[in-house]
């Protein structure tokens, strides 16, 4: 009923804790798990190769990133409901699959979670059950909440037809979410944590690079084709995503490297001007207000 995605680099330590799960829960719903080996130099293929059972496909190729990896499970895929999750992720399976009979009646559902933070605070994320697909794209455009990728089972055939795109490196996600909702008749909420995402040290909250600005293109590439959302609610969320690189931007450094990195990064700039407004003295003024608050807070928690 469902098939399990699950990109993998070098990421056998992590999928080793969680795979004698996966696979019963697969055996319990008659689903299968996909490892999509993404040019690992790891011990991830002798290991999964070990593993004798029905409910386990096995797939290889050359390092192209998750988005590519992600596409060959899509591509591979036996049963009509897709799941995808990275390798350190985790579900609660159990209760998962007594929801069973809501998976296959509806072409999205979703849940909360939670993200775990090495050596920090926990944060759920509480997702509503919206009344219509237009108030759940609105309530995702605007901020409300969040979907993650491993927050929500998707109906194989409309993942086919969105797929991700591999020409992005961040917002990719994003973007084959928002497509996936323009795309679906039926929705439905559990109203429970059901992903426990896991939040690595080498995570992007942790580092910054000029790949960061390819969620801005990914999202204004998502197109318009109904009435779920328009263009006007789709240039608002690509406004949130630059205060959110922003705010990656700024905490990635310290103070004082920041006038020096702004120009190596010189797309952060015109993200600055954008958001605080074209006047050079003006924009300038807000951000460094802006910066010396963020960071304040940053300190406070």
């Amino acid at each position: 009923m469902i098939s399990v995605i699950i990109p993998c680099y070098n990421d056998w330590q992590s999928l080793e804790k969680n795979i004698n799960s996966l696979l019963l829960f697969a055996e319990k719903i008659n689903g299968e798990i996909i490892i999509i080996n993404d040019g690992s130099t790891d011990h991830l293929m002798e290991n999964i190769k070990k593993i004798n059972t029905p409910y386990l496909t096995y797939l290889e190729q050359k390092n192209q990133g998750v988005s590519s990896a992600r596409n060959k499970g899509i591509l591979h895929a036996k049963k009509d409901k897709l799941l995808f999750l990275d390798s350190d992720d985790y579900i609660n399976y159990e209760q998962l699959a007594k929801h069973l009979e809501e998976i296959n009646k509806f072409d999205l559902i979703y849940w909360d979670t939670k993200k775990i933070f090495p050596n920090k605070k926990n944060i759920i994320y509480k997702t509503d059950r919206e009344e219509s697909i237009k108030k759940l794209a609105h309530s995702l455009l605007y901020r409300k909440y969040y979907l993650f990728i491993g927050s929500f089972i998707i109906s194989k055939e409309i993942a086919k037809k969105v797929m991700f795109n591999i020409n992005y490196k961040y917002g990719e996600d994003l973007k084959f979410i928002y497509e996936c909702i323009n795309n679906i008749c039926s929705f439905t909420k559990i109203n429970d944590v059901y992903l426990f995402y896991i939040q690595r040290n080498n995570s992007a909250m942790y580092t910054f690079s000029n790949k960061r600005f390819d969620s801005i293109k990914a999202l204004e590439s998502i197109p318009i084709k109904n009435d779920f959302f328009s263009s006007a609610d789709l240039a608002y969320t690509i406004k949130k995503d630059k205060k959110i690189i922003i705010n990656s931007f700024i905490r990635s450094f310290p103070l004082i490297k920041i006038p020096l990195k702004r120009k190596e990064f010189i797309i952060i700039n015109d993200i600055i001007k954008d958001l605080f407004g074209k006047n050079r003295f003006i924009s300038e003024a807000k951000f460094f207000l802006y910066l010396i608050i963020y960071k304040l807070y940053l300190l406070s928690k």
